[in-house]
């Protein structure tokens, strides 16, 4: 009973945190205050580790923390989407659901009820480059926490009858998504990108995963588990409320026995495609009140050496704050959009530069071509980034990027992806800080100038294709393709 209270006012006590956060809308005030005022630059406290390497291979980082009574984990399984082709595109999200869901010990309302009754969370997702997890538990729990988490990883069951019902949900949510805006978007997008064989397009590729998941068995998913969960491929952040010896006995009890197989060494696909620059496809969808728009091109990977610059340069032209150049000129001068905002995303086999926002049908034409011409403007010298942009830039990053690190599992983590999944340094958070710190405006505007390419835009619009069209065409617009609703 007093554990169950203890649960009760720790989890009230998050909700209440969570509230607070979420509060502080960003307002203009808001990003006045932060911005004008000088702020410090930020130090990321990286907390005392240990570094734990099981006989099978299996890494851990272990960091006590006995400010609060939980024990947290945070994962990677290496490689993650990377190990799917076209023929098993999707098996990945759904392998990880089923393994969260029931396993050959306990069926799944026995794993679920065991969950709840010892306060245990458990969660997989897939991502490009890993599998992550997440798990946490009051520390009173740690040993149940361990092995449920244990029970998920080592001992998934696939046949059990949840299997069908999985698969009918997988298909909804699949049909679903083919009428929402920004899926259908990112669909289209990601295959012109990156192509529809690559692995990073295939979680939005909604038709062929409506075309794999009913093909999928038991028998298929438990022989692609048996390959890409092994524990030598699995890197843990362990932080929290225990004794580091006694934690470490823990893991070997749970997972020293777990044999990595002998397997030939994992090979990253091979992929050659060509992106259709230039070009813009107009989406069917009757029920949309305006356009959406996804325009973008493909990018460099993860290793891309000028990356810190080119983050800075690129919050400058579209971060979305208020300040920014596209929000200047499509809200604040033209007022055509709400919102505005451009990002890159860096992967291990390359990555993606995109803007998006939702636009007025009859700004549609002239919305892609600010978004071009500003990019231009920077590019050619003709409305180059200033130091006093670039401050702001940098001055509001100080205010808000430590907010990301305020607990020891999530500066771990961080210490876990950059020095484990990434081979970078452990302390790469505060290089990182002091890199961004250093930059100049005439830095910035030679990264952004180098590697900004006006003329890639590949442009997705989602919305009435009779409207788009019309504007389109109205404004020199001739190279586009309309895809019909529901296709």
């Amino acid at each position: 009973m007093k554990r169950d209270v203890l649960r009760k006012v720790f989890v009230i006590l998050l909700v209440v945190l969570s509230v607070l956060v979420y509060a502080s809308k960003f307002t203009p005030e808001l990003f006045k205050q932060l911005a004008g005022a000088k702020n410090k630059i930020p130090t990321i406290p990286i907390p005392a580790y240990e570094r734990f390497v099981l006989p099978n291979g299996m890494v851990c980082y272990i960091a006590q923390d006995k400010r609060l009574p939980i024990v947290e984990i945070k994962g990677y399984v290496r490689y993650g989407i990377l190990n799917e082709t076209p023929e098993i595109a999707g098996i990945s999200a759904f392998m990880l659901d089923l393994m969260n869901s029931a396993t050959k010990n306990r069926d799944e309302f026995t794993l679920a009820e065991e969950k709840e009754l010892k306060g245990v969370s458990i969660s997989f997702s897939a991502q490009p480059d890993y599998y992550q997890i997440s798990a946490s538990a009051l520390s009173d729990d740690v040993e149940a926490l361990f092995e449920l988490l244990s029970d998920e990883l080592r001992n998934p069951e696939f046949r059990a009858d949840n299997f069908a019902r999985k698969q009918q949900e997988y298909m909804q949510s699949f049909a679903q998504a083919k009428t929402q805006e920004q899926p259908m978007a990112r669909r289209y997008f990601y295959t012109a990108i990156y192509g529809e064989n690559h692995p990073y397009s295939f979680s939005t590729n909604y038709a062929l995963l409506s075309k794999v998941m009913p093909t999928l068995t038991p028998d298929i998913v438990e022989e692609f588990y048996s390959k890409v969960i092994v524990p030598d491929r699995i890197v843990l952040a362990i932080a929290g409320d225990f004794e580091i010896e006694e934690l470490k006995n823990l893991l070997l009890k749970y997972f020293g026995d777990w044999k990595s197989p002998e397997s030939e060494r994992f090979e990253l696909p091979k992929i050659e495609h060509t992106p259709p620059y230039g070009k813009v496809f107009v989406l069917d969808r009757p029920t949309s009140t305006q356009a959406y728009l996804m325009m973008g091109y493909e990018f460099f990977d993860h290793r891309f050496p000028e990356r810190i610059a080119f983050l800075m340069a690129n919050r400058v032209y579209g971060s979305g704050m208020f300040n920014c150049r596209l929000m200047k000129s499509l809200r604040t001068e033209k007022g055509y959009v709400y919102g505005v905002s451009s990002s890159m995303q860096l992967y291990e086999l390359g990555g993606e530069y995109y803007v998006t926002t939702s636009v007025k049908y009859d700004a549609v034409a002239d919305t892609i071509r600010s978004i071009i011409e500003e990019m231009k403007a920077i590019k050619s010298g003709e409305k180059a980034i200033g130091e006093d942009e670039l401050f702001e830039v940098i001055n509001l990053y100080n205010a808000q990027f430590p907010d990301a690190y305020k607990d020891t599992i999530s500066i771990l983590d961080s210490v876990v992806l950059n020095a484990e999944i990434r081979g970078r340094s452990p302390n790469y958070v505060n290089e990182f800080i002091q890199a961004y710190n250093a930059l100049d405006a005439k830095t910035a505007n030679e990264v952004f100038s180098k590697y900004s390419y006006p003329e890639k835009f590949v442009v997705v619009l989602v919305g009435q294709k009779d409207k788009i069209v019309q504007n389109l065409e109205a404004n020199g617009y001739t190279n586009y393709e309309v895809i019909e609703f529901g296709k």
